[in-house]
């Protein structure tokens, strides 16, 4: 069996990291190495995921460093993985038993670098999530995975991609560690372009636990700054014009995400936070090009931002009553 590598970023988890260990060490698929990297946890998180790993015939191998962020942690097990795939699962994530043979399958029956699972979105109180059906796959070609990707059908995550490691090493794809919100998606955008095909199953093998404390909920104003200013460089000063083939999708894409990043800043902000915020978004887009979109609802949840910034908030915020 091909070697692959599971890379998992630990930083004060010691609440969840159990069950996330343990789903890697059941799965199916026999040949897998688990690289831990501790980016400086300041809890008992290594200890407890060290016990389950002694308890497992797994190889394993724990990584300490001074603190990174979780693009920093990613980007160490990165570059001390073996095997020839290479996959990242967060520390308090799931994934069902299967989840790595099927996506190893995928990428060998079909010689792909890339192939991903669909994920579900689960609650602290049911983190297993519902029991998957067995599925299929489709191959996409690398435009129709941006375009799916654009409008979220379905939705992909970083940690539920399984990637070949020589492919990640030629193209010196790394988590860009300036960020500390957003990196997936800063990430991805850069590696779909490059994709011949790309491989998808529609089985939710992949576990998304959702916190009320976490990195999605929490978004400050220098980590919303620094994600604009990346996600800007990124998509308008390198894809544009390193694909110009693509550039309207790009575009697209660029005020899809940052209408979403302003739909989550502002369920933790009051309205003078999320004006700011807004405000620092308009220097880089006057986000007129949602009237681009086909998709109504897209449009008109863009333009009731880009016109009506209060009344934007304040739906986002639950706060029209009817």
């Amino acid at each position: 069996m091909t070697l692959v590598s599971v890379v998992v970023p630990v930083y004060n988890v010691e609440k969840y990291i159990e069950k996330a260990i343990k789903s890697i060490c059941k799965q199916d698929y026999e040949n897998i190495e688990i690289i831990l990297v501790d980016d400086e946890s300041k809890d008992q998180s290594v200890i407890k995921a060290k016990d389950v790993l002694i308890g497992s015939n797994r190889s394993f191998q724990i990584i300490h460093q001074k603190n990174k962020g979780l693009s920093g942690a990613r980007n160490t097990g990165r570059q001390n993985a073996h095997g020839e795939y290479i996959t990242f699962i967060d520390s308090d994530d799931i994934i069902e038993i299967n989840h790595i043979s099927s996506l190893v399958k995928i990428c060998e029956e079909n010689k792909l670098d890339v192939a991903y699972a669909n994920f579900e979105y689960t609650k602290e109180e049911n983190r297993e999530g519902q029991k998957t059906k067995k599925g299929t796959y489709e191959i996409f070609t690398n435009l129709e995975q941006m375009e799916r990707y654009m409008n979220r059908q379905p939705p992909v995550h970083c940690c539920s991609i399984l990637f070949r490691k020589s492919f990640l090493e030629k193209n010196r794809y790394f988590f860009n560690e300036k960020l500390r919100y957003g990196e997936d998606l800063e990430f991805m955008w850069r590696v779909f372009p490059n994709c011949n095909r790309i491989g998808c199953t529609n089985q939710k093998t992949y576990k998304y636990l959702l916190r009320n404390n976490s990195i999605m909920t929490t978004v400050s104003e220098e980590r919303g700054r620094i994600f604009i200013e990346e996600f800007h460089s990124c998509i308008i000063c390198n894809l544009c014009i390193k694909y110009p083939q693509y550039e309207n999708l790009f575009r697209m894409a660029y005020v899809r995400n940052l209408v979403g990043f302003l739909k989550i800043y502002a369920r933790g902000k009051n309205f003078k936070e999320f004006k700011i915020m807004y405000d620092y978004v308009k220097k880089y887009n006057d986000l007129k090009g949602v009237d681009n979109f086909t998709n109504i609802k897209i449009r008109i949840v863009g333009n009731i931002l880009r016109l009506f910034p209060r009344l934007f908030w304040m739906i986002t915020r639950g706060k029209l009553k009817g």
